[in-house]
């Protein structure tokens, strides 16, 4: 019979963690002519071992049928390979005596295997690196060469690297800007360079544009024009809105619950300038009158105040005290009111700060009026609703405080 094919090779075939069986349709002999090869994740080769590794199982008729099937005692994992060759033996098994039998299969299987072991050889040889017919170079010293021109690339490629890595750190090293005086513009903006550079800035565009600026007149007169300049620059910042200046326009206060001798509210920002106190349905044990009183980072001051409180009833009634702001002269036990009082800031040098009230008594046909004012010895950042005699203490109602910039 005749070998029609000359592939000596089956695969190379993927692993899958489920696949062990894999066929080939090259002619051998014997199952042990079968070589399996197997590639690691690493892309290693390595021989597997007939009937450890793996066994063969041959077509029954390999002349008109070449082949069988390989299976693997385990699996292949997903990454690794096996490949299928032949490896018949370099051997010439058949012995022909004179005057015996020349029997056409066993003169067909030798020249089988002449045919097999050039297949075999010229698969090895189409996986070899050759020189061209004409060199004259041997095998060894084309090796040589490849082997050098390797180092040679390996050594550019660290040079490289080593360039790029001083490259990396020069330019780390640069500090921005550069001055003028080492080459640079001395700025990291374009506005801010030209004036580094004394360039002059272009005004228009195309051939009608203009370059530099003429200036006539003193310096007095230049300076008065950059100083107006400045000061609407000032006025312009000064009035734009931003989140802070929102917040400082009006906040309100946590409500407190009037109980106790004085109700305090503190950590009252340093740019607070208006200060609204209020009071609901605000009621107390005994008769002292209510009033407020002011702080700093020193605490609550309880001197220097000049207050005065006016009942407007059919007899006017009026108090004057200097130990607070009064919000009114006096109730009865029980009796409920309802208050605002505006503290404002006049000057801020002297931390000093006026004051009026009105007051309304709930079912009683009164209501009060006061004013007054406090200078602090620093600024502003607590108030107190307290009572008079010190001693007298809410029972109920709230409290709470609306302060602005």
């Amino acid at each position: 019979m005749t070998i029609s094919s000359t592939n000596r090779k089956a695969g190379p075939f993927a692993g899958n963690d489920v696949t062990v069986a894999f066929p080939f349709a090259f002619k051998v002999f014997d199952v042990a002519d079968v070589l399996v090869v197997f590639t690691s994740l690493l892309t290693v080769e390595s021989a597997l071992e007939i009937g450890t590794d793996y066994s063969v199982s041959l077509n029954s008729n390999q002349d008109s049928n070449p082949g069988g099937t390989v299976t693997l005692v385990s699996a292949l994992s997903t990454g690794t390979k096996v490949t299928l060759t032949s490896a018949v033996e370099s051997q010439q098994p058949v012995a022909l005596t004179n005057q015996g039998g020349f029997y056409p299969r066993v003169i067909n299987d030798a020249l089988d295997r002449l045919t097999i072991l050039v297949q075999q050889l010229a698969e090895q040889v189409s996986r070899s690196v050759k020189i061209g017919i004409s060199s004259s170079a041997s095998p060894d010293e084309m090796l040589a060469d490849i082997s050098a021109a390797a180092e040679i690339s390996q050594a550019a490629a660290i040079t490289a690297a080593a360039a790029a890595l001083a490259a990396e750190a020069a330019a780390d090293a640069i500090t921005l800007p550069i001055p003028v005086a080492s080459g640079g513009t001395g700025s990291t903006s374009v506005e801010n360079a030209r004036t580094a550079l004394d360039v002059p800035s272009k005004t228009g565009s195309g051939a009608s544009g203009t370059w530099g600026v003429s200036i006539s007149g003193t310096a007095a007169s230049a300076t008065a024009i950059a100083d107006g300049a400045v000061s609407s620059a000032a006025k312009i910042a000064d009035n734009i809105i931003t989140p802070t200046k929102l917040t400082q326009k009006l906040t309100l206060g946590t409500v407190a619950t009037a109980s106790g001798v004085a109700v305090d509210f503190t950590g009252i920002p340093a740019w607070v300038k208006r200060i609204t106190v209020m009071g609901s349905a605000v009621s107390t044990n005994g008769s002292s009158p209510e009033m407020i009183q002011l702080g700093d980072s020193g605490g609550v001051e309880a001197t220097g105040y000049e207050s005065n409180t006016s009942a407007l009833t059919g007899s006017a009634l009026t108090s004057n005290i200097t130990t607070g702001l009064m919000i009114n002269n006096g109730t009865g036990a029980g009796s409920t009111i309802d208050f605002v009082a505006s503290i404002v800031l006049i000057n801020p040098a002297t931390n000093t700060w006026v004051f009026s009230c009105n007051s309304n008594f709930r079912g009683v046909a009164q209501m009060q009026v006061s004013a007054g004012a406090k200078s602090l010895s620093a600024p502003l950042d607590r108030v107190r609703v307290t009572m008079y005699n010190g001693t007298d203490t809410f029972d109920a109602g709230s409290v709470n405080i609306l302060f602005e910039g």
